[in-house]
């Protein structure tokens, strides 16, 4: 079987899997950027002090 093909008809027999997949990606995405905004706000507030 062709791995786009299988990706499809996982997809398709299981849409809350793919579901929990793309909610757990956008918050791992979310906390990343929030780690991120906080150390350039630590090093802004630490370079004006």
């Amino acid at each position: 079987m062709i791995v786009g093909e299988q990706a499809v008809l996982g997809r398709y027999s299981n849409p809350l899997a793919e579901v929990g997949r793309w909610q757990g990606r956008r918050e791992y995405l979310l906390e990343q950027a929030g780690l991120l905004f906080g150390l350039v706000n630590r090093l802004a507030l630490a370079g004006c002090a």
